[in-house]
């Protein structure tokens, strides 16, 4: 197998630069070694995904909105958080949900060493799947932050790694109008919110999150994609229907 291209971020911030052209080429050369950004041909779906849970109190919310709006979403748990709410993470999966791996804990890939990194991103996966019962095909590093080397590993490991397109800004201080701008989403789309959020137990201490109800933030944004005409599922049915579109998205 080829040699990995790595496309570093000061490289790839020219390219974008030059605008979405530049970018359908990048990720076009590079697809072969790149992680999932979106999909094409799929239809009108896009995929719904929810990073850094599960959380006692805003993932139950959040399962019965979405059950009620009929929709699914993929989550991408850490394991440190499961262990601390495993109720709440078996009821993600038994609402029908996809279960994938954000990580062992929250701590930036890129900071450690390969040997540790490699190591658990193992032991998550052999965790989570025992502990919910249920394949895991998907996984989102920490911060999208990966090497060459770790994107290796996860391949290796019958994964995949997934990125996303818009977002909800859920743990972002921006102003409303900028918040509803950036989730915005086309039928292909993978989108990303947040159930949980990442704290000392998880291994890391970042800025606390805005002061938003980030459940009732998600539920708006799943029925003004609805009423737009498309369906809200998981990365899996977005994939199933369509095709991948891959580009290399490493750092340092």
């Amino acid at each position: 197998m080829p040699r990995p291209v790595a496309v570093y971020p000061a490289f790839r911030r020219g390219l974008e630069r030059l605008g979405p052209r530049a970018r359908r080429v990048l990720d076009a050369a590079t697809s072969p070694f790149g992680s999932i950004l979106r999909a094409e041909r799929a239809g009108r779906r896009i995929a719904l995904t929810f990073d850094d849970g599960p959380d006692p109190d805003v993932t139950p919310r959040l399962l019965a909105g979405l059950a009620d709006a009929g929709a699914q979403a993929t989550f991408f748990l850490l394991l440190s958080r499961v262990r601390r709410f495993p109720r709440v993470a078996a009821a993600v999966a038994d609402g029908g949900h996809e279960i994938a791996l954000h990580g062992l804990d929250h701590r930036r890939l890129t900071t450690l060493p390969l040997a540790e990194a490699r190591r658990s991103i193992t032991f998550a996966r052999a965790e989570l799947s025992e502990r919910l019962g249920t394949e895991v095909r998907w996984f989102r590093p920490p911060y999208g932050a990966q090497t060459v080397q770790v994107w290796q590993h996860v391949r290796r490991e019958g994964m995949e790694t997934v990125l996303w397109g818009p977002g909800l800004a859920d743990t972002e201080q921006v102003a409303v109008a900028e918040r509803r701008r950036r989730r915005r989403a086309r039928p292909g789309d993978i989108v990303l919110g947040h159930d949980g959020v990442a704290d000392r137990d998880d291994g890391v201490d970042d800025p606390p999150p805005p002061a938003l109800d980030r459940v009732a933030w998600a539920l708006d944004a799943v029925r003004e994609y609805q009423d737009g005409g498309l369906t809200v599922g998981t990365v899996g049915a977005l994939l199933d229907a369509g095709t991948a579109v891959k580009g290399a998205r490493f750092t340092r």
